[in-house]
């Protein structure tokens, strides 16, 4: 189902939205395993590998996994030259329809965590569905698990191979199953039954993940003897982030367009604090949640209380933050554009104007997102261009490849404020 009111997206934040983000709880869910019905041992590595092991694999056969880890390699590598990654790990990924699709690659610089890269044989030219290469950083699946560990009482300690997979099947959702528990980046419970069903019912499509710093940080300049090259990329001032549990623990509430809004907010100066301060949160959240129409849909108890999950619309957005902005004697410009392409969107961050990317996710469900910064590359003649966003799961950004998936997000919308 397809939530509009006027032709714009519901932003939605929960089980049937793609804004809970783990937040609410977790589902027994037995089948998830059998769904897959492949035999995950043989694809799954912990073994170390570095550029040197597979400098002869010129072919990318996707049917080695030697391929998978020379694209990462490669494209690792070519980000700074006085860098040596190798990858520690490689966790298979297969789509809703059971194919198997690439590798999350958890890339390692002198034995220390530097990040992943997610090859993705769906793609093409470069494969690469997005990264992350800052120090300290670790994989895709093991934030997913860690978030287990710290959201359950499950013991996320000895995860077993089997269990040593994840699950793309929407744009921008990933999901893994630790000891019958599926943790979803995108609704936080899954029930097991309606879960798979879903899963058999969904056209495969591009999916991503990540979290990482600002663009200067993790993209330079790439080696002349590189297939990648860089071409550019742009921040709007410092990157700004806001954790689901920071609203929740300080306002007892969570909708991801009201988050995206408090994290405009505190970039533009309109209430200060409203990112990390726990009053300033508080106060700002629960007024935008007002003068955005933000209604709660369901329920659930944490830190002790009870927190509300909420859905607003689009066109609830530019009134909600010159509200905001009246209150603190201030004024904010603002524009909003339907199905927006990536051109629009570079004009608008070259211009210092941040915004916030609504789109639908799965059966009617939305997400909003707030676009910090643009990145830009290519190999050979192909550009994959990049957006670099919050959306509330970790302190960093993500860097999603607009390119690769902007074709399978659909009633998109970009509300800019400067």
């Amino acid at each position: 189902m397809k939530m509009k009111n006027k032709g714009l997206t519901l932003l939605v934040a929960g089980l049937m939205g793609i804004c809970s983000l783990m937040g609410t709880g977790y589902a027994e869910a037995s089948e998830f395993q059998e769904f897959l019905n492949e035999d995950t041992t043989e694809k799954y590595s912990d073994e170390v590998i570095s550029e040197q092991d597979v400098k002869n694999s010129t072919l990318l056969n996707f049917e080695n996994k030697e391929a998978y880890a020379k694209i990462a390699l490669e494209f690792s590598n070519s980000t700074d030259v006085g860098k040596n990654f190798k990858i520690s790990e490689m966790i298979p990924i297969y789509d809703g329809d059971k194919n198997f699709i690439g590798y999350d690659c958890r890339m390692q610089i002198d034995n220390k965590d530097h990040g992943y890269v997610i090859v993705d044989n769906r793609l093409k030219e470069d494969y690469i569905s997005e990264f992350n290469l800052n120090e300290n950083a670790t994989s895709l699946f093991n934030n997913l698990v860690e978030v287990i560990d710290e959201e359950t009482d499950v013991n996320t300690n000895n995860v077993s191979v089997e269990e040593k997979v994840i699950i793309s099947n929407e744009a921008t959702v990933y999901s893994v199953n630790i000891e019958n528990v599926v943790a979803s980046t995108a609704t936080g419970i899954e029930d097991p039954e309606s879960f798979i069903e879903e899963l058999e019912n969904q056209d495969a499509s591009y999916s991503n993940q990540a979290s990482y710093g600002h663009s200067e940080d993790a993209m330079t300049s790439y080696p002349s003897n590189s297939g990648y090259s860089y071409v550019e990329s742009f921040g709007v001032g410092a990157f700004i982030p806001m954790l689901q549990g920071d609203a929740e623990a300080h306002s007892g509430k969570f909708a991801c367009s009201v988050t995206a809004m408090s994290i405009i907010a505190e970039k533009l100066g309109i209430s200060r604090g409203a990112t990390y301060d726990p009053k300033t949160i508080n106060a700002t959240y629960n007024k935008l949640w007002k003068d955005s129409g933000t209604t709660t849909y369901k329920t659930a108890t944490k830190y002790g209380k009870t927190i509300s999950y909420g859905s607003t619309y689009d066109n609830k957005l530019i009134p909600a933050m010159n509200s905001l902005a009246r209150s603190k004697g201030k004024t904010v410009n603002s524009a909003q554009i339907q199905k927006p392409v990536f051109s629009q969107m570079k004009s608008y961050l070259r211009n210092n104007r941040n915004f916030i990317f609504g789109y639908s996710v799965v059966k009617g469900s939305g997400h909003s997102v707030v676009v910090q910064g643009y990145h830009i590359g290519k190999k050979t003649t192909v550009n994959s261009n990049f957006l670099i966003i919050a959306d509330g799961w970790t302190m960093g950004a993500r860097y999603i490849n607009f390119t690769a998936h902007g074709g399978n997000m659909s009633n998109t919308c970009m509300t800019a404020f400067w």
